[in-house]
């Protein structure tokens, strides 16, 4: 009886050695497979590998994991494994949807001055989800096996396999390191140069060490403010006329290509196409969405400097904004007020709005508005807007930041349908287009009434940058050179004599808006500024600063319309 007890007793441990071992090998062969998959996509392709591209340096892949799973299964504790699986898993994850949703690679600098930012996304559901990024988890159900079988594996481990593997991937490493090439220059000389971008420093040395070093040369404010180029001084001469309003709406997502975008024939944003055809109209308008995310947009547009690629500008500690045109407008007499339906402490507006020279914010709680979703409606901010003008001292400079079209482009249809894109299969495109609709119909009612009540009013309507969308039937406005993401947003300017133009040759830049809007505002204090004044026609083929490069207005604008009648 005892015998048989015994036996069944060795039968099962032999079995749950066995399974604990065969756990171990699928781990290992689905790890190297996963981390194929990664580099592919990341590195190499630039989109979703196919199968068989996954295994390109497949065996290398598969000594290192297992190698390094040995390693692991020889410390005792299982938690070691279990901490090194998901600090791997999160590192992998979060790459990738970043990639996926930007088109970019996320700096870790980026990451820890935009922490709060990035918590507040997840909260509200608004960090874009893939599904293509599950690939992260192939092999979850093999380290499960191997955390059941674990004191079994340890104890094989540590009487047969540790010190050959060690030993074996020391001479590896050794012969590795004896036949590595130096490179002339390090990565951090590389990420430095001006005419590299992040995608060839990846592919050259790896994302793992462009996000290291990235965090070695994460600066202090003192130097972030040393490299901000301001550019050459910009004058508008004084006429002696008095001082119009000026409006400003800055759109959320509003992309270049939307304008003239139709669905079953009919224009998703009739409104904003027929006004292109009514105003001075600038079709591509560089946006500058770099480490500051969509706070980059009003940091350029109202500094008139390019922000900085590797921190969020707006977070630039013990930084007064010298070049703020908002200070030049209120030395002239300008009532300067901001209004944004999401919290002021979102992007650290609250503090950097007031350096800037707002004189008023008012963010969702201040105007009293209730959140839905996440910030307050489009609609429900222009009424409170509509509501301040009743007593608004005239000349004011209204900043209105929109929140209704934020991605992932939920919140609209909470408040708003247009049954139109009902039959479009694709979620994401479909809630894009009724955002943008939505966001078309609230400006339909608003800027003629805005322009009624105040005619002496200059109104000034952008996007801050492009969509964040997975791949379908919409093509948003972007294209890349040297590797570098280029994104484009439309422009507005209504006049109060309502003269019409349309741009046809010259992509512009939010550096122009600061110059554009001090002329049209007659101010007399000089700025500085790497732009140029949009309303003194015809434009003028002035080069564009962007990542430390140059590039021509008018092979923007060609490059990108070529690309647009290629997609039709």
């Amino acid at each position: 009886m005892i015998n048989e007890r015994w036996d069944r007793i060795k039968h099962s441990a032999l079995n749950k050695k066995s399974l604990s071992i065969c756990c171990f090998i699928l781990f290992v062969f689905f790890s190297a497979f996963k981390i194929g998959i990664f580099n592919q996509l990341i590195v190499e392709s630039g989109s979703f590998p196919v199968f068989a591209d996954c295994f390109t340096g497949y065996i290398n892949k598969l000594i290192l994991t297992g190698a390094c799973s040995v390693i692991l299964i020889r410390i005792r504790w299982r938690f070691v494994i279990i901490v090194f699986y998901a600090a791997q898993t999160l590192y992998i994850l979060v790459n990738v949807m970043y990639y996926l949703s930007f088109q970019g690679y996320l700096h870790i600098s980026q990451y820890i001055g935009l922490f709060s930012e990035a918590f507040d996304l997840i909260t509200h559901a608004a960090l874009p989800w893939d599904s293509r990024s599950l690939f992260a988890f192939i092999d979850l159900p093999f380290l499960a096996g191997i955390l059941f079988g674990y004191r079994q594996l340890f104890e094989l481990n540590k009487r047969y396999v540790f010190k050959p593997v060690l030993y074996c991937s020391s001479i590896a490493f050794i012969y590795y390191f004896y036949k590595w090439e130096v490179p002339v220059e390090t990565p951090l000389d590389t990420m430095k140069n001006a005419y590299e971008s992040d995608a060839s420093v990846v592919k050259k040395y790896g994302l793992l060490t462009f996000n290291a070093t990235d965090l070695f040369n994460f600066r202090e404010a003192h130097s972030h403010i040393q490299n901000i180029n301001y550019g050459p001084p910009v004058t508008v001469p004084d006429t002696g006329e008095p001082h119009p309003n000026i409006l400003i709406f800055q759109v959320e997502s509003l992309d270049a290509n939307i304008i003239s975008y139709k669905h079953r024939k009919e224009y998703v944003t009739p409104f904003l196409h027929a006004l292109s055809n009514e105003c001075f109209f600038f079709p591509y308008m560089l946006s500058y969405h770099l480490a500051g995310s969509t706070s980059d947009c009003e940091f350029s547009a109202i500094n008139s400097v390019e922000p900085l690629s590797d921190f969020p500008s707006i977070k630039i500690r013990n930084y007064d904004y010298p070049n703020s045109m908002l200070k030049r407008c209120a030395s002239d007499g300008y009532s300067v007020i901001a209004f944004h339906g999401n919290r002021g402490s979102y992007f650290n507006r609250n503090f950097a709005f007031k350096k800037m020279g707002f004189q008023k914010f008012f963010d969702m709680p201040a105007m009293g508005l209730p959140e839905i979703g996440w910030g307050a409606s489009d609609e429900s901010v222009y009424d409170f807007v509509r509501s301040q003008l009743l007593h608004q001292k005239q000349p004011f400079f209204y900043y209105c930041i929109t929140m209704s079209s934020h991605e992932p482009y939920i919140f609209a249809k909470q408040y708003y349908r247009n049954k139109t894109f009902d039959d479009i299969k694709n979620g994401p495109m479909r809630n894009y287009l009724n955002s943008m609709s939505y966001v078309d119909n609230t400006l339909a009612k608003f800027i003629p009434a805005v322009r009624n009540a105040c005619p002496n009013t200059v109104i000034f309507i952008f996007g801050d940058h492009t969509p964040s969308l997975p791949k379908c039937g919409y093509a948003k406005s972007m294209i890349e050179i040297d590797q570098r993401p280029f994104e484009f947003v439309p422009l507005f300017i209504i006049t109060p004599g309502s003269a019409v133009y349309r741009e046809k040759m010259y992509a512009v830049s939010f550096l122009d808006i600061a110059p554009t809007i001090l002329a049209a505002a007659r101010c007399r204090e000089p700025i500085r500024s790497n732009g140029i004044n949009l309303l003194s026609l015809p434009t003028r083929d002035r080069e564009i600063p962007f990542c430390h490069g140059v590039y021509s207005r008018k092979a923007l604008y060609e490059k990108f319309a070529r690309k647009r009648q290629a997609f039709r």
